[in-house]
């Protein structure tokens, strides 16, 4: 009950909230109007053309806009003055009105009628611009995928696998620059998924609908502090009028084959912009796992545990997006998007163990056959709300999101013993279990924009989230054909948590060389784990501060340097702290960590920029109460598990070096090295533990543009020795080749793409500490081809990227 009235509390201080502040907008948008017709010399109107508003006195720029299907157009300003209306069309001369002046707030003005002469042109001339693969920003570096041969039937987690600072292992977990705890967010809004699902779900995104991939390794006090650094996948949506869309179909083959096929459309009218994809993928994989456990029990001799895991998993998966944007002004946006995920996937299990003891030959073996069923749905809804006060930045926008997933997994399994006596013979066992996983989360926030004369912009907001997971576990035992409940497994876990937080971040520019930005932001959390059978309850309730602050200053044209510093939490994911085992075999399982701490680290960065063509970063985090997995084991029962715990204290030193190069003009390589040293150190199973080392991870992008449409993409990366708390992972690398052919004007590509050629991509995990002695290696079938069909409909891109730019050219030739 007090999480209940709490949530009824802060809901009441958000309606007051928003209304107040609805409100302070009210009193504000009034505002002069200005409007007018833009036509040719045959008084025939001009869509689109491009429209600005310039003081007479110096021609600076005070606000702009485009015309309607009807060449008319409004624009909107909030002072007074003398003003002149310059109108502009890619192929006419631009045009001005005579000055006029405006003396209130609340006055209509009548600019007439703009008539803009045809331009010369000029014959034979073709012009082709494509964005860089990588931007680098003030707070992120920017990677534009939409034209990788190698994102061509790739997923996006593979894609993820490829960018320069990221690494992505084998279990699916996603480092940036040697940091863990990486939030994933879709078109700037927080998933809100556990690691596993993430991975899950990233596996189901085709590469093809993502238009960029944003790294934020300091992310300012505006995003949620969870997480060491973010990674913001942006989709595909047009925001040209009219209809767009493009389809892709994919066949890949390796120990198993596997195809899929997606579409992402768009149509735009003047109030509407209606958006969405749909993705369906079928096919079979395969992962294989070594685990080796010698024990030492005082007083016997040395025994060993040999597990050899095989999965071979079938998977089909449909996930689907449909949003809308309505704008009944200019100045504002209601938006709603609904996405689906859908997955079914049957598994095929089978785990063989070897037991030995002082000898070399086994003393026993168990072979644990089985079959599992998994399912998982996943729903979420967001509705936004954009308004543009005025001219001069004033913006407040609200967010409301809603997410619901199911997961359940039913497996069944067989275990059949053999011992060298036959006095230690054993009856085979029959093991059923059920692990459904139902979770909620509702989040809800706004944010505003207010800027202070030319130099100052003040960002502010709240946020208020509730989450809530339910893990309902059963565990049988098949006897004689009965099921029999396991009470030693069966359980019933389930968490809840609340999040409060606000935030200020004040930016201001010193000069034309100079800007910065501080941030605050805070966040209350009310976290409660009960395991209901047993009646036990853990509370995670904390108050947390969290400050950021970003430094710019460029040098000149051909250098920019940048500082940045932020405080981040890693909350344990839903999944974490889930206690039920996963019953691996009868001596090894998984199993979460209902008393987990969520670890805070500091991250400071320091970079520097060279023509975006040399980028050297170095950086430097602290962390406490640090979250890393741990084998224990028991060394009578020859019993061992994983689970995550927290150490003391973590630091690590990183630096990473990017170039892009041109050898030559059909010839781009983008390379980094990115080099860290680990610092782990603290209590590990009640004893002192410390490790350090250093690690470097690096990665090579060769892009080939040959002519009549062909390219060509051959990347690598190598890792080499990594340490992850007490596990230790050994180097590994991978080499991937893409070959592309574009026709019919490139609305059509065919790509053919060889992933993990050598098979390389192998994990070796090795923990030894006291009295464990653990060894591991892991590998699933990634070494595979892919061959992958593309056709766009609707508009060229040429046609949209030329009209795009004639306003870009425009506003650059305005003083301002």
């Amino acid at each position: 009950m007090p999480g209940h009235y709490s949530n009824l509390y802060f809901y009441s201080a958000l309606i007051k909230s928003t209304l107040l502040v609805l409100l302070l907008f009210c009193s504000l948008i009034s505002a002069a109007q200005i409007n007018g017709r833009v036509a040719d010399p045959a008084n025939k109107s001009i869509p689109f053309c491009n429209i600005l508003l310039i003081k007479a006195g110096d021609s600076s720029l005070v606000t702009g806009t485009t015309a309607d299907t009807s060449g008319r157009f409004q624009l909107e300003i909030k002072s007074i003055g003398n003003f002149r209306v310059l109108a502009s069309y890619a192929g006419s001369n631009k045009n001005y009105t005579p000055v006029f002046r405006i003396t209130d707030v609340g006055q209509q003005y009548d600019a007439g009628t703009l008539i803009l002469q045809p331009a010369q042109q000029l014959k034979g001339v073709e012009i082709i611009a494509e964005k860089p693969f990588m931007e680098h920003h003030l707070d992120r570096t920017v990677f534009n995928i939409e034209n990788s041969i190698l994102s061509s039937g790739s997923n996006a987690l593979e894609v993820l696998k490829k960018l320069p600072g990221i690494m992505v292992d084998n279990s699916d977990a996603i480092q940036v620059r040697g940091k863990s705890g990486v939030l994933i967010m879709m078109d700037g809004r927080t998933t809100y998924m556990s690691v596993a699902d993430v991975a899950t779900y990233l596996k189901s995104l085709d590469a093809s609908q993502i238009e960029k991939i944003e790294l934020i390794t300091n992310p300012s006090a505006k995003y949620d502090a969870s997480g060491n650094a973010i990674i913001n996948i942006v989709l595909k949506k047009d925001k040209n009028r009219g209809f767009n869309a493009q389809v892709n179909g994919t066949f890949r083959q390796s120990q198993y084959s596997g195809g899929g096929a997606n579409m992402t459309a768009n149509y735009r009218t003047k109030r509407f912009n209606f958006f969405g994809f749909y993705n369906f993928g079928d096919g079979a994989n395969a992962s294989y796992s070594n685990q080796v456990n010698v024990f030492s029990p005082v007083g016997f001799p040395p025994s060993t545990i040999s597990n050899h895991f095989s999965d071979i998993y079938h998977g089909k998966y449909q996930n689907g997006r449909l949003g809308m944007d309505y704008f009944p002004d200019k100045r504002q946006t209601l938006g709603f998007v609904c996405e689906g995920f859908l997955a079914n996937e049957s598994r095929a299990v089978t785990r063989n163990t070897d037991i030995y003891n002082a000898r070399p030959l086994p003393d026993s073996s168990l072979s644990k056959t089985g079959t599992s069923i998994w399912q998982g749905t996943r729903l979420t809804a967001n509705f936004n709300y954009t308004f543009k006060i005025d001219s001069l930045g004033r913006e407040f926008s609200a967010n409301a999101d809603f997410v619901t997933f199911n997961n359940s997994v039913l497996e069944q399994d067989q275990t059949i013993y053999s011992y060298d006596s036959p006095a230690y013979q054993q009856a085979p066992t029959f093991l059923k279990s059920q692990l459904p996983n139902q979770l909620s989360i509702g989040a809800i926030k706004m944010d505003y924009v207010h800027p202070f004369g030319k130099n100052n912009r003040l960002e502010a907001g709240i946020k208020g989230s509730t989450v809530r997971s339910d893990n309902p576990a059963q565990f049988w035992n098949v006897v004689q054909g009965l099921d029999v409940t396991d009470t030693t497994k069966t359980n019933h876990f389930i968490y809840t948590e609340n999040i409060y937080s606000s935030y200020a971040s004040l930016f201001h520019t010193f000069s034309k060389k100079v800007e910065g930005q501080v941030g605050l932001r805070e966040e209350t959390t009310q976290g409660t784990g009960t395991q209901l059978l047993t009646g036990s309850i853990v509370n995670r309730n904390y108050t947390k501060l969290f400050p950021s602050a970003f430094l710019s200053w460029k040098l000149d044209s051909a250098h920019t340097f940048n500082f940045s510093y932020s405080r981040r939490i890693d909350r344990p994911d839903y999944g974490s702290l889930n206690p039920f085992p996963s019953n691996l075999g009868p001596y090894i399982y998984n199993t979460g960590n209902p008393l987990l701490l969520p670890q805070i680290g500091d991250n400071f960065e320091i970079s520097h920029n060279y023509k975006d063509f040399l980028n050297v970063s170095a950086g430097y985090l602290i962390m406490t109460n640090v979250i890393s997995d741990a084998i224990h084991q028991n060394d009578t029962t020859h019993v061992s598990y994983r689970s995550p715990n927290n150490l003391s204290h973590y630091q690590a030193y990183n630096l990473l070096l990017s170039a892009t190069l041109h050898p030559t003009s059909w010839w781009t390589i983008l390379t980094s090295v990115n080099g860290f040293h680990d610092d782990y150190y603290g209590t590990l199973q009640g004893k002192p533990y410390r490790t350090t080392g250093f690690t470097a991870y690096c990665n090579i992008n060769n892009n080939f543009r040959f002519k009549n449409g062909w390219g060509a993409e051959l990347s690598g990366y190598y890792n080499t020795l990594n340490r992850n708390g007490a596990i230790i992972n050994s180097p590994h690398y991978a080499i991937d080749l893409g070959i592309r052919k574009g026709f019919a004007h490139n609305r059509g590509t065919l790509s053919l793409n060889f992933s993990d050629i050598l098979w390389s991509d192998r994990q070796v995990d090795t923990e030894i500490f006291q009295n464990i002695n653990y060894h591991s290696t892991y590998y699933n079938d990634s070494r595979r081809v892919r061959i992958t069909f593309s056709w766009k409909l609707g508009k060229s891109q040429y046609q949209r990227e030329e009209r795009r730019k004639s306003a870009e050219e425009e506003l650059n030739r305005v003083k301002k």
